[in-house]
């Protein structure tokens, strides 16, 4: 039983690893293909609806689910916010506060127990993440692009909380369709909302970029990595404990940098670097919690027979 807990722990662990590490190549597409951000998040919402409902067991009457579509689109909005409005580094070590959120409301919601050392390897980890994001608060006055990045974060965990429930006897295609299917009204709302108002202020060409390259480009995108991306990150929520998934979430930050040094040409500094080994010494430990623990035991109790002889 042991050997295939392992081996489903591993299948889990890797595929946790390469969905956030595709999901990390977001950043690139927007800057690549330079269409607004209303506009590729509602092809983005519209195609995992589209792609989760293709693949999902219909017969079990599944329908989207509206208060997760909310907190889905205040997600997506809210971090591109945060983003626009205080320096990148700034955003980036808030929104990396959402692994201690997952570990607030798992234990709070869902009942799940922790121990302090699988805390302990979360925090390891979120301080990489800040080490890597490099903040300078003393350049980030604005207020409001705080809390955008602080509720960027508090809403990822929420939608975390969707997938990694046992509870309910949904597939991940199911579940991720009742998140994304809920979110296509409200994304819609936002794209009408922002046309009407660039239209008014008439400050900058709403489809400004929006050729048939760049759309056909975010279509095979959002198919061919988003929605993979996305049935990885959710299988990962669903099927390992929240201090481990939270620990190999953060692995994206590592991978949003390498993809910039490729694409962007940007080097990694010694700080950086020290980053990124702590969130690998996390993730590490965070996947052998339970191995350490028990030979810790083993130890403990072999000195305690040697003490007695």
């Amino acid at each position: 039983m042991e050997d295939v807990i392992f081996v489903n722990k591993l299948d889990a662990v890797a595929t946790t690893i390469g969905s956030e590490t595709l999901l990390s190549l977001y950043p690139q597409l927007i800057r690549i293909s330079k269409v607004s951000v209303e506009i590729q998040t509602f092809i983005r919402v519209i195609l995992i609806a589209l792609c989760s409902y293709i693949v999902m067991n219909k017969h079990e009457g599944i329908r989207p689910t509206y208060w997760q579509g909310i907190v889905n689109t205040l997600h997506i909005m809210s971090s591109y916010y945060a983003f626009q409005t205080i320096n990148t580094g700034d955003a980036l070590t808030l929104f990396y506060t959402y692994p201690i959120w997952n570990l607030l409301f798992s234990h709070i919601l869902l009942k799940e127990s922790m121990t302090i050392k699988q805390i302990g390897n979360v925090i390891v980890g979120v301080i990489g993440a800040i080490l890597i994001a490099e903040p300078n608060f003393k350049n980030s006055r604005k207020l409001h692009g705080i809390m955008a990045a602080l509720l960027a974060a508090i809403t990822e965990s929420i939608m975390y909380i969707t997938y990694h429930d046992p509870g309910p006897k949904t597939s991940v295609s199911q579940r991720i369709f009742q998140l994304y299917g809920g979110s296509v009204p409200f994304v819609s709302i936002v794209l009408v909302l922002r046309y009407f108002w660039v239209h008014h202020k008439k400050t900058e060409d709403f489809f400004q970029n929006v050729s048939l390259r760049n759309i056909l480009m975010i279509i095979a995108f959002n198919i061919f990595i988003g929605y993979t991306a996305h049935q990885g990150r959710a299988w990962g929520a669903l099927k390992l404990s929240a201090p481990l998934f939270s620990s190999l979430s953060m692995t994206g930050i590592i991978s949003g940098y390498i993809f910039s040094y490729f694409f962007e040409k940007k080097k990694p500094n010694k700080q950086i670097i020290f980053g990124a080994i702590l969130i690998l010494i996390a993730s590490i430990l965070s996947f052998f919690e339970k191995d350490i623990m028990l030979l810790h035991e083993k130890r403990k109790k072999r000195k305690e027979e040697q003490q007695k002889i």
